[in-house]
Formats: structure tokens, C-alpha cells, sequence
């Protein structure tokens, strides 16, 4: 009885830091996917005031409503398929 009481015990810990950790990573901020490449005229983009995204799809994970919408928008059968886009 003694081990039962420990096993459940080690489980119920165990589930607990699991829970805890979770918790933490999906209410941690994420931030935006850096701005990368060159303007038309050859200069550095330093980004600025973007409507939505762009997202770093590495954090696939922490971002599922925001990648829904852009999946929703932008990744349609033709692109699926390499027919367009």
C-alpha cells in the first residue's frame, strides 16, 4: 500500500511540473519574425509598423491562431498543389 501511495504520489508531481511548464510556454510572449532583405533601392529594411506578421513558423506551436489566418489566406489548394503562388 505504501508503494501504491508513493507511485501516485510521483505521478501526480511529475503531471503537475508538466502542467506548470505548459503553462509558462504558452503564456510567454512570442515576437514577430525579423525583418530581412533590401528595399527596391538596395537598402537595408528596418521594418516598421506591419498589419499582421509576419510569423517565424519555427514557433509554429505558441502561434496556432495567427498561422490559421495566414494558412487560411495564403495557402489555398492552387498554392498547395505549386499550380500558382
Amino acid at each position: 500500500m505504501h508503494k501504491l501511495t508513493e507511485t501516485r504520489l510521483s505521478r501526480l508531481f511529475a503531471l503537475s511540473v508538466f502542467f506548470l511548464y505548459s503553462t509558462i510556454a504558452i503564456s510567454a510572449p512570442v515576437d514577430h519574425a525579423p525583418w530581412v532583405g533590401d528595399t527596391l533601392k538596395g537598402a537595408p529594411c528596418k521594418g516598421g509598423m506591419e498589419n499582421f506578421g509576419p510569423f517565424d513558423y519555427l514557433l509554429r506551436n505558441q502561434l496556432p491562431g495567427q498561422l490559421s489566418i495566414v494558412e487560411k489566406h495564403h495557402f489555398n489548394p492552387q498554392v498547395e498543389q505549386l499550380i500558382k503562388g
